[in-house]
């Protein structure tokens, strides 16, 4: 196993736990000099705490939520076959460069599908004249990028596995 492949793994794994943060931390944007957050599945207002929003959400909502729990699958896809080409040697099984494709293409698919999703955020519900972009944000696009590098550096270190 090359340096680089195990450094894809650190990075895949990283940007995955990142992703994950920002999809379950309620500060995709906040309102500035106040208590108000708001994320995908809850807002949280300072005199009532967090509340749900699963009722009345909007189309571009449900468009982010989506994307952004597509872009997690795609991202722990991407993260198994990167760690299954690793295990199958110790099996005495001959691991498929195809894992090292998949952890690529499922790692930028990852990025991609993040993407779409803070750009649907981005215009469809942030405000920016009242709010400002918070962590949860930033994590999910981070994370994003992180899965994508890793997914090319799995793909890479695999193939110099196979030279």
């Amino acid at each position: 196993m090359t340096a680089i492949y195990l450094c894809a793994l650190l990075i895949q794994f990283v940007g995955l736990t990142l992703h994950i943060i920002g999809l379950g931390t309620p500060e995709w944007s906040f309102v500035p000099n106040s208590d108000f957050t708001y994320g995908l599945w809850e807002d949280c207002i300072p005199v009532y705490g967090c509340v749900d929003i699963f009722k009345e959400k909007s189309s571009m909502l449900m468009a982010t939520e989506a994307f952004a729990l597509i872009g997690m699958l795609s991202g722990i896809t991407a993260l198994a076959a990167a760690i299954i080409y690793i295990v199958l040697p110790t099996l005495e099984e001959s691991p498929s460069s195809k894992l090292t494709l998949i952890s690529m293409a499922t790692g930028i698919f990852a990025l991609v599908c993040n993407f779409i999703a803070v750009v649907i955020w981005g215009v469809g519900i942030h405000n920016p004249d009242v709010q400002t972009i918070g962590y949860s944000f930033v994590f999910c696009i981070t994370g994003g990028i992180l899965m994508a590098i890793g997914g090319v550096m799995a793909f890479v270190g695999g193939q110099n596995d196979e030279d």
